[in-house]
């Protein structure tokens, strides 16, 4: 009996590991570079004012009720990272960000598929500034580069198309105007339409800055028999993406686009789930249990990301696990589900380990 059940643990171990691979297809990523004042330590109990300026739009008329709804935005997540937002009052920092959209077209006549990760900044690797977190961005970024330098493609073409080319600035100042951070970001759509890839990239920029005593957020806990309406109003044929994760990420769904409910073993959570699976600030790999290579292919095969959420009404948190399974096009959502303290403490253990050995990896200097 004890053979068999051996026997039945290694199938389905051989299985699970046959069936994960390392995704080809990256996740898409905007073009960042970030500069921090040498003595720059902010102070994560300080308030922070958001101001968000137009430079230039596509549209007529006034942006107020656009840069209202992105003042918003940067704001809910500035305060996800556990910082204050004050925007009665002058405070110590202001945070000021500009955008500005603009036409480009592009005449090409071959395009070559092989770059290096954008926007790395070599400052925050030196010992005592980095943090698991801005690593985590930059390892996820180098992944994907070694991904698409192992999978060139030329691709020939002799037309002109028209882009609309979104550029952000940010800047951090402090109450005596000294310019504390600055990063920039661009990317380009389609549509002219900032609020596109607006979340995606302010997510980017804002690794990059230290987080406070982050917050619980509280999401409403979903009808059962509404799970369809909203999954296929919010999740069906959607790529996510988190800037720690190199690879783009689906949920696993049905032949008419509703969930699949194998996936979701709690499916009231899905709301918590969605905002998981983009906002999560650390990955861990769980592709092989040596991490002494943070950046190698193999580690990201599957991956688990792990958060702690209000659901409803109620007064206790639920703990919050979801694995990713890797197949050529991206990750898929395998299971998510609400673990128990015994689950998540493990999933933290592990997690310490990832953020320790990526410290280590990128620990240059004396």
């Amino acid at each position: 009996m004890k053979i068999r059940l051996f026997l039945l643990t290694l199938i389905s171990i051989c299985f699970l590991s046959s069936c994960a691979t390392t995704p080809i297809v990256h996740s898409w990523r905007p073009y960042t570079r970030t500069f921090t004042h040498e003595s720059n330590v902010f102070d994560t109990d300080s308030d922070f004012h958001v101001q968000v300026i137009c430079e230039d739009s596509p549209f007529l008329g006034s942006t107020k009720l656009i840069d209202d709804e992105i003042e918003n935005l940067v704001t809910t997540l500035l305060r996800d990272r556990g910082l204050k937002v004050n925007q009665e009052n002058r405070t110590s920092y202001n945070f000021r960000m500009r955008y500005r959209t603009e036409i480009v077209s592009h005449s090409t006549s071959s395009t070559v598929a092989n770059s290096r990760a954008s926007g790395i900044n070599a400052s925050q690797l030196q010992t005592g500034n980095a943090t698991s977190n801005t690593i985590g961005v930059i390892v996820a970024s180098l992944v994907s580069a070694n991904r698409v330098s192992a999978n060139n493609t030329v691709v020939t073409s002799n037309s002109t198309k028209e882009y609309y080319k979104h550029t952000i600035a940010l800047e951090i100042v402090d109450a005596d105007e000294l310019l504390q951070y600055k990063s920039d970001v661009i990317w380009e759509t389609t549509t002219p339409d900032i609020r596109s890839r607006l979340t995606s990239s302010m997510r980017y920029i804002l690794n990059s800055i230290p987080t406070g005593e982050t917050p619980i957020k509280k999401f409403p806990k979903l009808k059962i028999n509404h799970l369809n309406q909203y999954f296929k109003t919010n999740c069906s044929y959607t790529w996510f993406i988190n800037p720690v994760i190199p690879y783009r990420i689906k949920f696993m769904q049905n032949q008419d686009g509703g969930a699949a409910k194998s996936a979701l073993r709690n499916p009231e959570t899905l709301p918590a789930v969605v905002h998981l699976i983009q906002s999560a600030e650390v990955a861990v790999p769980y592709g092989s249990r040596n991490y002494k290579n943070v950046t190698a292919l193999g580690l990201w095969s599957t991956a688990r990301l792990g958060g702690e959420y209000y659901i409803g009404n109620d007064d206790q948190p639920v703990r919050i696990l979801v694995d990713l399974s890797g197949s050529s096009s991206g990750y898929t959502i395998s299971k998510s589900w609400v673990a128990s303290r015994e689950e998540y403490s493990k999933f933290n253990q592990k997690r310490e380990e990832w953020e320790k050995a990526l410290i280590e990896y990128f620990d240059f200097y004396e």
